[in-house]
Parts: structure tokens; sequence; C-alpha cells
């Protein structure tokens, strides 16, 4: 492209003004600091370089800047000596540490980003990165090294993350003492746990919880995959297993029995099996392998080596439904086929597989009064269901809800 005198003229007319702006605007603090691009890799130390613009100026700040921005140094280079001179002269007091940015450093933390973070509080990236730089000044150092993954936190990081959650489980003892009007607990309490169990049997026995404390307010998450109770991405966890990581409290209750189903449909065109070496000649409907994020859902492999996999989803509901039209046999616990008429039990004394119960919540939050309850009330529902739990396939009236258990 072609640029004539009078283009080159309107360029250096735009560069002299944005030079003469850019002085007003800066006097006395650094006229001389080079241009950076807001480029992605660029953002961290743009949100530090304006938090540093914003303080009055003196010579001493100037002098550390001009000492460390050399032309011939490149982006990256000049974007590290700042950043270290920049957290090198702890800006804010410790004494002014705010415990919000403290609370929010926490979400950061847990989340892994601040995509996901900036989601879960309902709040704007750019602000959460700028509390997250207030928080920084006051303690002098990074918090967190940006790597294509996620956020990596610091040493300075995990050497807060302990005293944070104290502080955070003293702020919600306390919101909870202030915040009740009554004896009851108020407030959300979030459980997690595998899309079955919490659909088809936890969902149905909620309302007596929900009656004796109308307080307090249920989320229900269901997943295939781990969550993470550390993190705070559930207040209790009910899984299969005992889940591992620091700080968690976890008790078993119980067992609980699988069996295989078939339709009437399909087990009149394919026949019935008589042994556990029949089923081979026969099609499944189960999870699909490579999205299977936890191991204790690959019951199917407890019955046969290889099946022959006609069907296969990620949902449990879905399983159930295609077995149900005649797809193939499937593997389900036995609350999940209480209302479903269409299938059969298949080989009930030999097909079937036993998974045990946990349920988990993480130490800084044990004693909290409404996760108490809730965690307590789940502890109970699973015992009083145990023997109907680990029972006959077909025991009880099919068509009925739990209510007859």
């Amino acid at each position: 492209m072609h640029i004539d005198g009078a283009g080159w003229k309107k360029i250096r007319q735009r560069m002299e003004k944005s030079t003469a702006h850019f002085s007003q605007r800066r006097t006395g603090l650094m006229p001389s600091l080079p241009h950076y691009p807001r480029t992605k890799q660029n953002l961290g130390f743009l949100t530090h370089r304006r938090e540093f613009m914003a303080r009055p100026a003196n010579s001493d700040r100037r002098g550390a800047f001009n000492s460390i921005v050399n032309p011939s140094q490149s982006n990256s280079e000049r974007r590290i000596n700042i950043s270290r001179a920049f957290h090198a002269m702890k800006k804010i007091p410790l004494s002014d540490l705010n415990w919000d940015d403290v609370r929010l450093f926490l979400a950061i933390y847990r989340a892994g980003s601040l995509l996901k973070a900036s989601r879960q509080l309902s709040l704007d990236q750019s602000t959460l990165s700028r509390r997250l730089s207030q928080l920084e000044l006051c303690l002098g150092g990074a918090l967190f090294e940006r790597q294509r993954t996620g956020l990596k936190p610091t040493d300075l990081a995990q050497v807060l993350v302990a005293p944070g959650n104290e502080m955070e489980r003293a702020i919600t003892s306390l919101q909870e003492e202030l915040g009740s009007s009554g004896p009851d607990p108020t407030g959300t309490v979030r459980i997690a746990m595998m899309e079955g169990i919490g659909t088809m049997f936890v969902s149905r026995h909620l309302q007596p919880l929900l009656s004796r404390y109308p307080g307090l307010h249920i989320e229900l998450l269901t997943s295939s995959s781990l969550v993470n109770v550390s993190r705070r991405e559930a207040d209790v966890f009910v899984s299969f297993f005992k889940p591992d990581g620091r700080g968690m409290s976890c008790q078993y209750v119980g067992d609980f029995k699988l069996y295989l189903y078939g339709s009437v449909d399909y087990l009149k065109r394919a026949g019935i099996p008589r042994s556990l070496d029949d089923l081979k000649d026969h099609c499944f409907v189960g999870y699909i392998q490579d999205l299977i994020r936890l191991d204790a859902v690959r019951w199917l492999d407890d019955i046969i080596i290889r099946p022959r996999m006609s069907f296969q989803s990620n949902s449990m509901l879905s399983q159930m439904s295609a077995a149900s039209s005649g797809v193939g046999l499937v593997l389900l616990p036995k609350f999940s086929v209480i209302n479903e008429t269409r299938l059969l039990p298949v080989l009930p004394e030999t097909a079937h597989v036993n998974r045990e119960l946990w349920i988990s919540v993480h130490q800084d939050l044990q004693f909290s009064k409404r996760v108490g309850i809730v965690h307590n009330y789940l502890r109970d529902l699973f015992a009083s269901h145990l023997d109907w739990l680990n029972g006959p396939a077909d025991s009880g009236p099919r068509g009925m809800c739990s209510r007859a258990q």
C-alpha cells in the first residue's frame, strides 16, 4: 500500500496529538513509558500500570521505573521487570487488607481461572482482575501465574489459602448466626451427585426436609465427573467411592445394588439369557467409555468383558429410555426403575453389582448448621432405605413411587 505525502502528514499529526494527550494525563509520572498493546499477554501488566499511575507521583518511584524500562528489552522482559519492581514496592499497607478481596481470591483459586470465578460470583472479569491486583499490591507479590491451562497459584497464594479459609469459615458462621431470625437454619446448600441417584431417588425425598426447614434452599448438581468439594464446587457430595482430597470429611453410609434389566420386546426378540455366558450374544446399553470420568460407574465391566454395545450415553436416564424401547440390556440401580414397568430383571441372582455410598463435606463446612442438617438428613435417608436398595430386583410394586417404601 502506497502512502503519499498527505497521508504521512496525517499520521504525524495523530502521533503528536496522542503524545500530547499522554503527557497531559501522566505529567510528573512516566511520560517516557513506552506503549504496550492491549494483547491478552499484556492485560495483567496494564492493570498494574493503571494502579501505579493512579497514585501520586514521587521521584523514587519514577526513578525505579526509569531504571528498568530499557528500549533494548523485549516486551516480555520489560513486562516482567516492571511487574517485579511494582510488587517490590508494596503500595497498600497490610493494615488496609480487605476481607472481600480475600474472598474473591479464594473464588479464583478454587475456580482456576478468572472467567469461571467471574461467572460464579456474577462479577465482571475486569472488576475481578482489578480486585486481585489490589490484593497483590497489599501483599507485595503475585498470587497467580498465567498458563495456557489457567491460573497457577504461586507460593504466596498457597500461604494465603489456609488463613483465607479460616476467615471465610468465621464470616460464614457469623452470617448464619446473625442472618437467621430463629433457631432454624437458612440459606443455600448445594448437593452434588450422579444424575441417576440425584434425579430418581434423592429428589423424591427432599419434601420432608424443605417442609421442616422452609428457610433452606437446595441446589442439586448432577454430574458424571468428579466434583471438587475442596474447591467448594458443592457443599455436600454423594459419591460411589471415598473421595480423595485435603480437608475432606467423608462418611460411609452403606451399599446399593445394580441389576441387569431388559424390555419385554427385546427379550422376546433376542431371547432370555440363562447364564452369564449367554450375555456375550446380547446387545447392551451403557456409558460412553471415553467420557467416563469415574471408574466407579464402569459397572458393566463387572459382569461381562467387552460387551457388544448398541447404544451409549453419558446420561443414565437416556440409557434407561433406550433399554425400555428394546435396544438392549442395561445395568441400573434398583431405584431408577421403580416407575418403569417395561423393564424386567435379567439373571437377578448372578448379574448384579454392588457399589458403596459416601457422603462428603469440607471440614470447614461440617460445623455449619445448614450444611450439617442437610448432611444428616441424607445420611438418615440412605440408612433407612438400605434394605430396599439392596433387596431383590423386583421387590415392591412397579409403577408406584418410592412412598411405598
